[in-house]
This record gives structure tokens, C-alpha cells and sequence, in this order.
């Protein structure tokens, strides 16, 4: 995870009011997960449901997810 995604995704966060533990409630995942992601310690490996989750917890569509997110398991439709 790269230094970009970190603070967008904290940022984003923060923006929509939302603590750690919400989002991790969310998505089904700990607080403790959520701030890896947003400190760079780990990479987030969603479920296509996770991510949409995310998207419309954070008010983004999928397309605005930054291009590196969860670059190894999500594939973009472009249909």
C-alpha cells in the first residue's frame, strides 16, 4: 500500500465522520485492521462485497477507489 491510499483512505474516513471501529464493524473486520491499512502496515483483501460496502460507507464509487486499491483482487468492470 503506497503512502497516497493511506491518507485518502483515513481521510475519507474522517470526512464521512466515521471512527475506525465503525468502518471495521462495516466491513466485518477490526479496528486494528483499519488502522494498518490507513498506517500502511498491511494491504485491505476485500470481498466484492466488502469493497461495495466500503465504497458507500465512504460516499465513492468503485471507479474512484484509488487505482492501487486492492490491486491484487479487485478487477474493475468496464461494462
Amino acid at each position: 500500500m503506497n503512502d497516497d491510499l493511506d491518507s485518502e483512505l483515513a481521510m475519507l474516513r474522517r470526512y464521512r465522520n466515521i471512527s475506525q471501529a465503525e468502518l471495521g464493524k462495516i466491513l466485518g473486520v477490526s479496528k486494528t485492521t483499519i488502522h494498518k491499512w490507513e498506517n500502511g502496515l498491511a494491504h485491505p483483501r476485500l470481498s466484492p462485497r466488502q469493497t461495495k460496502d466500503l465504497c458507500k460507507a465512504l460516499g465513492i464509487t468503485l471507479d474512484e477507489l484509488p487505482d492501487d486499491f486492492g490491486k491484487h483482487q479487485i478487477q474493475k468492470n468496464s461494462d
